[in-house]
């Protein structure tokens, strides 16, 4: 869901091109966890017992907590909630909703290892996978945004830009 920080918001006008997309949080961190608990049995023959435990270790970050506090004192102008569509449909939601472009670069966006490899197992996109408790930022000049973030222990990261195109 569509946040609007620091009292701005879009309504059309492109005003939220050519800002930083932040995520914080990782993708598929919620979805993981759920199938490693649904499958548990089935990942302890393939994966040591320890390995399979650091995915519901996750669990942990799934709250959302000062995040939104963190990017509003930052300065972010939106935010946008990564639920159940996982990143890939956050991110066409969050462009859709603001009526703006994006470029993102797939490499930058956060995932442990332990979600990738679950998903390789039962064959699903982790980028689509829930992934509730991460959210995306938008802010001009990200960088210290993520700084911020990453000293209060979130995985944070720029992932992409905004746009005035209609590019998703």
């Amino acid at each position: 869901s569509y946040m609007a920080l620091n009292g701005k918001t879009n309504n059309g006008n492109k005003g939220a091109a050519g800002m930083d997309i932040v995520m914080s949080g990782n993708a598929g961190c919620l979805g993981s966890v759920q199938l490693a608990y649904e499958h548990r049995a089935g990942l302890y023959e393939r994966y040591s017992r320890s390995y399979i435990d650091n995915i519901f270790k996750l669990e942990d970050m799934i709250a959302l907590k000062t995040e939104p506090d963190i990017a509003y004192e930052c300065g972010a102008v939106y935010g946008y909630n990564v639920g159940s569509g996982g990143v890939y449909c956050a991110l066409w939601d969050m462009a859709d909703s603001l009526n703006i472009g994006i470029d993102i670069s797939h490499d930058h966006i956060p995932i442990v290892q332990e979600t990738i490899e679950v998903c390789e197992i039962f064959d699903i996109n982790p980028y689509r996978l829930e992934s509730e408790g991460s959210v995306l930022l938008g802010i001009r000049g990200g960088q210290e945004l993520v700084q911020k973030l990453r000293q209060e222990g979130y995985m944070a990261e720029i992932i992409g830009q905004t746009n005035d195109g209609n590019d998703r």
